[in-house]
């Protein structure tokens, strides 16, 4: 179009005057900041959102199922198989858990203990989470008993809880024995288990401060449930679609149970992070804005220094429409140009902190430094977001001064 030729003309003439040349390169860099801090922090908030996902799977499983009533139920004794062969779930285990007493070196404090088989590791991979020691449940043989010792893992909170005992020192547990209690004999109805500690995970503060993990058979003993449990968990395959499969899961358990995934499980937390992306994107969008106004000093000085240019436009028959039309096609050019500057700036920041790890996170001990993640509709969003705006300012801001200047 003709005016988007007279738009390149004015502002990429190299007889146009080194101040407008000056305030047109501040326009760009004033979009260009913007825009690569929203692509960073917006990847930044991303891979933290991917990061906590993963961490959460790491210990709580896709899909749970518990009884309704009461806190255990008989698991049947094809359940993991029947589980198994619903379409989508790749593995099912069971769990037992119940709050108790852990004590050691002195200290003692309340955590909720999760018995589990050596089916959990298929579910939630905590292995990958070991901070000290290793993922074990089961220690070596005893000779004069011929039972294996128990072995436990617990959460970095409550090991630092308990002054971070030695690695196969003796924590002790205990539990109330609902069957045995009497308000009389208090002591009576209190179940000790004495096992060793096999290793430290860190997922995230809230689970690291409460739990503890030890062998299924060993918490039956402990909470006097033999043969029982209280939550039974699955894994599902890539691409699973969760409530198809809980729906699924629910013909073959019937009624008595409540089947719930783990976003529902977690909706307050995602909730919570979908409010703070928005926040996020709605502040950095606001400093575009801001921003963007650069582009009113450079619009202005580009119509003041063109005032005889558009005098004899205007004299051979171009409308005053057109000829702002020109004018807003420079904003739009200094805001593409910023704009465009800045997702490719944002994007290399991005690429460069997941190649290097420019930006640690301090104290942190299982993430090192910030994760990214690029997604290419906030890219979109980001670029939309821009361009809108380069828009309604360089109109305004042109429609203003010609009206001022209704004489040209």
């Amino acid at each position: 179009m003709l005016w988007s030729k007279f738009a390149r003309r004015y502002l990429l003439s190299p007889k146009s005057h080194s101040v407008i040349n000056i305030i047109a390169s501040i326009s760009v860099l004033s979009v260009a900041a913007p825009v690569a801090a929203m692509i960073v922090l917006l990847s930044i908030f991303n891979g933290l959102e991917q990061t906590v996902e993963r961490m959460y799977s790491s210990f709580d499983a896709d899909i749970v199922i518990t009884p309704s009533r009461g806190q255990t139920f008989a698991m049947p004794h094809d359940a993991v198989t029947r589980l198994e062969a619903v379409e989508g779930v790749e593995a099912a285990a069971p769990y037992l858990e119940q709050m108790v007493v852990v004590s050691a070196s002195g200290r003692r404090t309340t955590v909720t203990l999760r018995g589990v088989d050596s089916t959990y590791i298929s579910v939630a991979p905590l292995d990958e989470y070991m901070v000290r020691g290793e993922y074990r449940l089961l220690g070596e043989r005893d000779t004069a008993t011929m039972r294996r010792r128990d072995v436990l893992v617990a959460g970095y909170g409550v090991a630092a809880e308990l002054g971070m005992p030695r690695l196969d020192g003796d924590v002790e547990l205990y539990a109330v024995n609902r069957r045995q209690f009497s308000s009389l004999l208090p002591a009576a109805g209190i179940s000790r288990l004495r096992a060793a500690l096999g290793g430290v995970f860190m997922v995230t503060a809230g689970i690291d401060r409460r739990y503890v993990l030890c062998d299924l058979d060993a918490a039956r003993r402990l909470l006097n449930y033999p043969g029982r449990i209280s939550h039974m968990a699955l894994r599902l395959g890539a691409g699973a679609d969760r409530e198809r499969v809980r729906s699924r899961v629910e013909t073959i358990f019937g009624e008595g149970y409540d089947i719930r995934t783990r976003d529902q499980k977690n909706d307050s937390l995602l909730r919570i992070m979908a409010y703070e992306k928005r926040s996020i994107f709605i502040i950095a969008f606001m400093v575009t804005l801001v921003a963007a106004f650069s582009l009113v000093g450079a619009v202005v000085m580009l119509l003041t220094d063109k005032r005889r240019d558009m005098a004899t436009l205007r004299a051979l028959g171009m409308t005053r429409r057109y000829v702002s039309r020109i004018f807003v096609g420079e904003g739009m050019l200094i805001t593409l140009a910023g704009g465009g500057a800045g997702i490719l700036a944002g994007l290399a920041l991005c690429w460069a902190q997941r190649r290097y790890d420019l930006v640690a996170i301090p104290g942190a001990t299982t993430v090192g430094s910030y994760p990214v993640s690029i997604e290419w509709a906030d890219v979109a969003a980001t670029a939309a977001a821009v361009v809108v705006v380069g828009y309604v300012v360089s109109r305004l801001t042109v429609a203003s001064v010609m009206k001022r200047k209704s004489r040209l």
